[in-house]
């Protein structure tokens, strides 16, 4: 019905499609000096990946993927501040950043080769910053409470709290055996 009224005003979507470019071009120009390129390193505006390709049809995208357990740490331990996440309770966070990765990875598939996907590398130093803070029974249970970190290929994490260290012996021995 709305649509309708919209056609009827004018307003198809083409028309849309301009004004939403225009506002989005005067925010990023808004942001910084004057640059070859513009950038958007907001990472939900990925959800919107599939319409803004077709209003920035030279548009590329970057998908940075992290490990959902370490960003859900920085969300909780206050290095970053997200609207949404329920800020004390870790199992709710996880399930929050599966949908939202998981609605910007179906994006990025979505326009294909416009969105290139980078997997930011975990060291074991940051490892052992934030697999100490989970609950064992979320630890435990992240990949069903998460299950794109599965199908990002992320390693399951022991609930024991030695894991970091054993990650991190398990390493200097393979550099040992090279």
């Amino acid at each position: 019905m709305e649509r309708n009224r919209l056609n009827q005003a004018g307003l198809n979507d083409e028309v849309l499609k301009r004004a939403v470019g225009s506002f989005v071009i005067q925010v990023l120009v808004g942001q910084g000096p004057v640059a070859p390129r513009l950038c958007c390193n907001d990472p939900p505006s990925l959800n919107a990946a599939e319409f803004l390709a077709t209003v920035f049809p030279n548009a590329r995208f970057i998908f940075m993927i992290r490990d959902g357990r370490a960003v859900v740490h920085d969300i909780l331990s206050g290095k970053s501040n997200v609207q949404g996440y329920n800020m004390t309770n870790y199992r709710e966070c996880m399930k929050h950043w599966n949908d939202e990765v998981e609605e910007m990875n179906q994006q990025c598939e979505a326009i294909g080769n416009k969105c290139l996907k980078v997997m930011e590398p975990s060291t074991v130093n940051k490892l052992s910053t934030w697999v100490k803070a989970f609950p064992d029974d979320v630890l435990r249970d992240a990949h069903k409470i998460a299950p794109m970190l599965e199908k990002l290929g992320y390693r399951r994490i022991s609930p024991h709290k030695g894991y970091a260290e054993e990650v991190s012996s398990q390493k200097a021995g393979n550099k040992e055996n090279r």
